[in-house]
Order: C-alpha cells, then structure tokens, then sequence
C-alpha cells in the first residue's frame, strides 16, 4: 500500500475495513460477469415493454443500461452490476405501481381493499428501503474503484458484494400475500404471510450479521451519504406493520 497517497481519513477507512468478510455472494469476474449478462440480456425488452406508459422512466432505464455495458466492455463489472441492480429495481417499483393503480379501480372498498393498500404499502417501504442502501453502496463503491490504492480497491469489490447481499425475496412474498388477498383466499392469505414473514427475517438476519460493516461504509471519509443500515431496518419495521393488518 503506498501510504504517501492516501489521507489520515482514507488510512483510517482502510484500517477498518482490513477484516471485512466477503458476503456469500461470489465476488469472481466470471460470477460478475454471468450476473451483468443476466441483466442485459433481459431487461431491455421489459424497458420496451415500459416506454409504452412511461416513456420519460423507460428512456433513463435505457441510458442505464448503455451505461453498464459502457462500464462492462472497461471492466468495471462491480460498477455495471450495481447500476443494472438499481434499473431492475426501479423497473419493478414502476410496475408494482401500475398494479396498485389497478388494484385501486378494480377491488371493492372495505377489507379487502384496505388489506391489499397494507400490502402495497409494504412493497414500496421495501423497495426504496432496499435501493436507498444499494444506492448509497453503489455510490462509495464507485468512488473506491476511482483509488490507485489496491487495498482500496479491495474494499470497494468487498463493498459491492455486501450490496448485492441485500436479500430481496421478501418483494417476492409480498406480491403473493397480496395476491392472496385480492382473492379472499384466507387459508392462502395465511400460507403467503408465513412465507413472507420468513423472508422478512431473512432480511432481518442480513441487517443482524452486517451491521458493523455497513456502518464502516456509513462512516466513509469520502463524504458520500450512504444509509444502509437505518433504511433496511426501517423498511422491515414497515412491512412488519403492514402484515398485522393482513
């Protein structure tokens, strides 16, 4: 490490973070690299699909896209991946959106409606929750790859696969509790929410084992905002609150 480049702040960072655990998450090119496939090979035509009702949203996931690939063909596999992870992510907000529009004209007011609004309510928490931490994650990791320093630019790797870490299956769940909801099926509604529920404390866990080290990277010296911890645990709280509405 060539200490002459790096200031008190920086060292200290670097100190810190010497004995971060990699996240289970393969952090390898080859592992990178089939995740940022993955993403382009799909999401371009879900953006189409998209432009037909958002046009202004679809042509920004678009540049995204073009930005990934622009990063990917330099290397900068960690950086595309986490930008391609935050364009699926709103993707999926605009279209959760568009069904609770619907869900809105089409359920009846009374239970069942405010049941589905718990459950929706829920999902958006989740999401910005989510992306508020990755984005913030993508943002220091971003300004790591930026170092010369190679312990740096370690930590920056370590960094991303700590955001792609952030366990999502709880989104999942939850649009089945609220499927189940809109049908009325209570004995559905009921194997939904234990799902949900497990998902939830999955997420809950992930918050439990990596607290102390999203807090390094909340405590960056490079002045980049990044609230990790606070948004997660807040948006599990939400959709805790929502589900004893179900």
């Amino acid at each position: 490490m060539t200490e002459w480049s790096l200031d008190a702040r920086q060292i200290d960072f670097l100190t810190r973070f010497l004995g971060l655990r990699l996240p289970s998450v393969g952090t390898d090119a080859a592992d990178l690299d089939g995740a940022v496939e993955g993403y382009l090979s799909t999401l371009p035509a879900d953006i189409k699909a998209l432009a037909r009702s958002n046009p202004v949203l679809a042509e920004s996931l678009l540049e995204e896209v073009a930005r990934a690939r622009a990063l990917r063909e330099e290397g900068g596999l960690a950086d595309a991946l986490l930008g391609l992870e935050a364009c699926a992510e709103r993707l999926a907000g605009e279209k959760g959106a568009a069904r609770a529009a619907q869900a809105a004209e089409d359920i009846p007011e009374g239970l069942v409606k405010t049941r589905v609004r718990a459950i929706e309510l829920a999902l958006s928490e989740w999401r910005i929750g989510r992306l508020e931490a990755i984005d913030g994650l993508g943002a220091l990791v971003s300004e790591l790859m930026l170092e010369d320093d190679p312990d740096l630019v370690e930590i920056g790797t370590k960094i991303a696969a700590l955001g792609r870490d952030i366990p999502n299956a709880l989104e999942a769940a939850l649009r089945e509790v609220r499927r189940a909801v809109g049908a009325g099926d209570e004995g559905q509604i009921a194997q939904a929410r234990a799902t949900a529920e497990q998902a939830l404390a999955e997420a809950a866990r992930y918050i439990k084992d990596n607290a102390a080290d999203l807090r390094k990277c909340e405590d960056n010296p490079y002045g980049i905002e990044v609230d990790a911890v606070a948004a997660v645990s807040d948006a599990i709280g939400a959709v805790e609150q929502s589900l004893q509405k179900v």
